[in-house]
């Protein structure tokens, strides 16, 4: 049985995950079923990834920019880019923040502690 089809479709390249392999997969945090929806599964998983995640210079939580595919890190005042799903959590492939962006994210880390 093979778990993927790579198939070439002009430049990009699509990935077929085969029925029976997803029949098999489970979250790991609840271990109910996946549903395979490329748009919603990778943003269900990002999310729930990102509520595991810390920062890894200072453990501090991370908030994820769906918009800019970044893991924000505002003690460390840097962003984490994900990569094809993957975040690269390296410092040294961090991008640093500016000023601005960290005011930014303060705020809307108030303005959602403040709706909770």
């Amino acid at each position: 049985m093979t778990s993927h089809d790579d198939i070439q479709n002009g430049s990009a390249k699509m990935v077929r995950t085969s029925p029976q392999l997803l029949s098999l997969l489970v979250c790991p945090q609840t271990r109910s079923p996946l549903i395979y929806d490329a748009a919603a599964a990778e943003l269900i998983s990002l999310q729930a990834a990102c509520s595991l995640l810390v920062c890894p210079q200072t453990r501090s939580p991370l908030i994820y920019d769906a918009a800019a595919a970044e893991l924000i890190s505002l003690q460390a005042a840097c962003a984490y880019k994900i990569t094809d799903a993957v975040p690269i959590m390296l410092p040294s492939h961090a991008r640093p923040l500016s000023e601005e962006e960290c005011v930014k994210w303060q705020k809307s880390q108030r303005r959602n502690s403040s709706e909770i």
